[in-house]
């Protein structure tokens, strides 16, 4: 009873100090990104990753801008923290040194196969709070889950099993050194298929080009327009061997009512029922896979998107949404303003001047 009452004290404290701290001037919060080529481009602030959130923080005078951090600072603005997401490879050392860890939130979106150095214990001890897909790292203290928000419904109209197609996949032409990396079984798929006497497989994707593969059929239009031809796509992440690594390739292909056919995260099980996708690990081989997938029928194809259709509407997709990943940058945004307040209400500082 009286830890209860300690802890409802506590929280009002913190409320109070919230009110009591909102910023009287204009205040920023800085996103350092490489979702878009120019990182000081505004239109990212218009994604369903940032819309909602921007308008809200709006009322309270704040404003999230997309920052280089070479922009010299506002005389009558307050930096509350900073949101950095991935590690941009304009971010120099020099950069993160001046960045004060305690309002420092870091958003790891790839996977090692990609930016190794985000990876480090070394650029992890800047940040205070980090969110993460990887699940072995997610203690709810320091470490966060981050769901990729790729989830979309089923699209209406979408055609039969007869009028489709059998394999696809959509990638780029991409390398690795690293030893988890999937690239090269991409490819083994691609020259599987060529020694084949068949037209069952057909590729999309960018940097293919100069291969002269009989089955490529050129860079991707759009994706769901692809893949909406096929019953089955070859969905391999750029990484295999972690925990909780799931990307928009799996969901791309439930939007379609394309059966993925996966290889990724160790877990996958856990997040997403196994009724909804192939799991490559159960094939020994290519010829196996190949076998089992013209072996499908329309009542074994139907069952499956059966099951995709539950989970699309089920509390485990939910997680998976871009409503979702708004809770889950709500969430971080809150710990900033938390701890700016905090901070305020131990060493009031002055209103900027103008």
């Amino acid at each position: 009873m009286v830890r209860s009452k300690e802890r409802s004290i506590s929280l009002l404290k913190v409320l109070f100090c919230l009110c009591l701290c909102l910023p009287l001037y204009p205040a920023e919060i800085l996103l350092i990104q490489d979702f878009t080529q120019d990182p000081q481009d505004r239109a990212i602030l218009s994604t369903p990753f940032f819309e909602k959130i921007t308008q809200d923080l709006h009322q309270k005078n704040i404003q999230i801008t997309p920052s280089a951090l070479q922009e010299k600072k506002p005389a009558n603005k307050e930096i509350l923290g900073y949101l950095v997401w991935n590690r941009p490879s304009f971010l120099k050392r020099s950069d993160l040194k001046n960045l004060p860890s305690e309002k420092s939130i870091l958003f790891i979106w790839e996977p090692p196969v990609i930016q190794k150095d985000l990876h480090s214990q070394r650029f992890w001890s800047h940040f205070k709070r980090i969110y993460t897909w990887d699940d072995a790292l997610v203690d709810g203290r320091r470490f966060f889950k981050l769901y990729y928000p790729g989830l979309k419904p089923l699209k209406p109209g979408l055609p039969a099993f007869q009028e489709r197609k059998l394999l696809t996949f959509i990638f780029s032409n991409k390398h690795s050194t690293h030893p988890d990396s999937l690239y090269a079984e991409r490819e083994k798929m691609i020259h599987f298929f060529e020694r084949q006497e068949t037209d069952d497989f057909e590729f999309y994707g960018v940097g293919w080009d100069g291969k002269r593969y009989k089955n490529y059929r050129g860079a991707p239009l759009d994706k769901s327009a692809i893949l909406k031809n096929f019953r089955f796509a070859i969905c391999y992440e750029n990484m295999q061997n972690v925990k909780g690594y799931i990307t928009e390739k799996i969901f791309d292909c439930f939007e379609t009512g394309t059966v993925p056919i996966y290889l990724g995260a160790s877990n996958i099980e856990i997040h997403i029922p196994p009724g909804c996708f192939i799991d490559r690990r159960q094939f020994k081989t290519e010829d196996e896979l190949y076998a089992y997938i013209k072996n499908v029928d329309e009542n074994h194809y139907n069952q499956y998107l059966q099951n995709i259709e539950a989970f699309l509407k089920s509390e485990k997709g939910a997680f998976f949404t871009h409503t979702h990943f708004q809770k889950t940058l709500q969430e971080a945004l809150d710990a900033l303003l938390e701890s700016s307040a905090m901070r305020a209400v131990k060493s009031p500082s002055k209103t900027p001047s103008s």
